[in-house]
């Protein structure tokens, strides 16, 4: 396996454009603050790319939001919630100021899901 320095990038599911290099590998492993590739079982940069390279998994589930990464069922959350609040203040049950906050929407997800919506890459 050869490494070669990073030119090529892929989008995930979200449409991230991703660098595909040793630091967003699935097959990359952190152990005492170095990066271990799994196949070679040796030290790598986080710039070095081999043809064995494949997209982390929370590199796939990562969407984008104002420059934070979130977890894709936390953005469907938001979606069917504001969705219902639309319904609601068209059908005159509910007024614009009275519509949750980003805030207070975090909350609730977390209280539903017990887990926070940020992804750690």
């Amino acid at each position: 396996m050869t490494k070669k320095k990073v030119t090529a990038s892929v989008r995930n599911q979200h449409g991230i454009e991703i660098m595909k290099c040793c630091a967003s590998c699935q097959l990359r492993v952190v152990e005492d603050g170095a990066r271990i590739c799994v196949l070679q079982q040796k030290r790598v940069l986080k710039t070095g790319c081999c043809e064995c390279w494949r997209l982390g998994e929370r590199m796939q589930m990562a969407g984008h939001r104002r420059g934070r990464v979130k977890r894709s069922d936390y953005h469907a959350f938001v979606l069917l919630f504001k969705l219902q609040e639309q319904e609601a203040i068209e059908a005159g049950k509910l007024t614009e100021e009275k519509q949750l906050k980003r805030k207070a929407l975090r909350k609730r997800y977390v209280k539903q899901f017990e887990r926070i919506p940020f992804i750690k890459i």
